[in-house]
């Protein structure tokens, strides 16, 4: 379903059938091996601009390193240089489809975790616009926008309010 392109001809569907399996078995080939790395997956499915090294370690904690590289490794997580560090990427189709692997569990913790950061990130980046670092606030806030609006996203979880049931 996250693969899904409407309007796409009838011939080429076959293409886009064989790459959902193909990332199917990708990800269950991972999970036997090494389930912690599919969960992170998962994770990135929170993160439509990717992630930069203080991302994850904010979102996931310390130990996200060799599961990015199982990931990487895997070819379902792309690393690139920018400037001085890191940043982790996948295409939008991807990012869909790790969403969707999220438990509820995981989707409700991560989310908050992600919205602390990227709250924090926002003023950072806010203070940073006005110093002479202008510029690399700049190129921080090309990378982590996407991330930004998805955590003003209405249909993300968001901390319950204080009595509040779990969701179900």
């Amino acid at each position: 379903g996250a693969l899904a392109v409407e309007g796409i001809p009838e011939e080429d569907r076959d293409a886009v059938t064989s790459f959902a399996v193909s990332l199917g078995v990708s990800v269950g080939y991972l999970r036997e091996r090494n389930p912690d790395a599919v969960r992170l997956f998962a994770v990135m499915g929170l993160l439509p601009g990717g992630a930069l090294p203080p991302d994850l370690e904010a979102i996931w904690g310390p130990g996200w390193r060799p599961l990015m590289d199982a990931l990487v490794g895997a070819s379902l997580v792309e690393r690139a240089a920018r400037r001085s560090t890191e940043h982790f990427s996948t295409f939008p189709f991807i990012t869909a489809y790790a969403g969707r692997l999220l438990t509820q569990e995981d989707l409700d913790a991560f989310s908050v975790r992600a919205v602390e950061h990227f709250a924090r990130v926002g003023q950072v980046l806010y203070l940073t616009m006005r110093t002479a670092d202008w510029a690399g606030a700049s190129a921080v806030l090309g990378l982590e926008e996407a991330n930004l609006w998805a955590c003003l996203n209405p249909a993300r979880p968001a901390r319950p309010a204080p009595g509040c049931p779990p969701r179900t």
